[in-house]
């Protein structure tokens, strides 16, 4: 018996997703004007992205310095390399994931702020950022990561682009 396609498994989710996404972006932004905003409305925005960004930075230099801290640890007799890779394992999934999402999350957060609702595509980005800081911690650091809980972390964050995203497409028809 030949294994599934686990890009199966991805089109069922996304087949329900987008269709109950899209009707909360929908009723959610009844009566959004789109267009342009103005500069000031567009501040919050810029807070929330430069708080990603800085995120984003401290997952980098946590992936950087890890590298030279587990160095000096798997030098010392007792080193344990079983430890040392998971907690490797962990630093480059997280910055992994961090930048794997900057893509879809800036742009659908700045297409949403900037043509329907600036603030609350600020609160949003903020949450996301939020549930982002979650991942190392949730990602676990055992032999068998990552553990389940760390759907916390990345299924909301998939939820708010989704959301930012069909809410723009949705104010451009109403």
């Amino acid at each position: 018996m030949s294994e599934p396609w686990p890009g199966f498994e991805c089109v069922k989710i996304l087949s329900g997703m987008y269709p109950v996404i899209g009707g909360i972006a929908y009723y959610t932004n009844k009566g959004a004007s789109f267009g342009s905003k103005s500069s000031k409305e567009m501040i919050p925005l810029v807070y929330t992205t430069v708080g990603y960004l800085a995120v984003y930075g401290f997952f980098v230099f946590r992936q950087g310095v890890s590298k030279q801290i587990f160095k000096k640890y798997l030098k010392k007799s007792d080193g344990d390399a079983k430890k040392v890779a998971c907690w490797q394992k962990n630093a480059d999934r997280t910055v992994g994931n961090c930048h794997e999402q900057m893509g879809p999350f800036l742009v659908s957060m700045w297409m949403y702020g900037s043509f329907v609702n600036p603030v609350r595509a600020a609160v949003l980005g903020a949450v996301s950022v939020g549930t982002l800081i979650l991942y190392p911690f949730l990602y676990g650091n055992e032999e068998n990561a990552p553990s389940e809980s760390i759907i916390a972390s990345t299924l909301p964050r998939y939820w708010l682009n989704y959301y930012m995203m069909l809410s723009t497409v949705v104010a451009t028809l109403l």
